[in-house]
């Protein structure tokens, strides 16, 4: 079940427009073949400590500004195979 404190949340480079491929881990921090690229107006990647139970989960995140778009692409997905991706 994903939802726990100690889940694992994968965070975005410092590059605030564009990065990628990043390789995307399970909750459970097992790496995947699934690889994310985007392209954004901006990123906030503050390593700052919050309160949330996991810092990554609303430290590094991707914004857009007015009338713009954040565009972030999933490759080596399993043809024909369900995915659950939390945003």
């Amino acid at each position: 079940m994903v939802g726990n404190s100690t889940d694992v949340w994968n965070g975005i480079n410092a590059d605030p427009k564009s990065g990628g491929p990043i390789t995307l881990n399970d909750a459970s921090g097992n790496p995947t073949a699934v690889t994310l690229s985007y392209r954004s107006y901006g990123a906030v990647v503050s390593r700052a400590d919050n309160i949330q139970p996991n810092a990554n989960l609303m430290s590094t995140y991707l914004f857009n500004k007015k009338n713009d778009k954040v565009t972030v692409t999933l490759q080596n997905l399993v043809p024909a195979r369900a995915y659950n991706l939390f945003l």
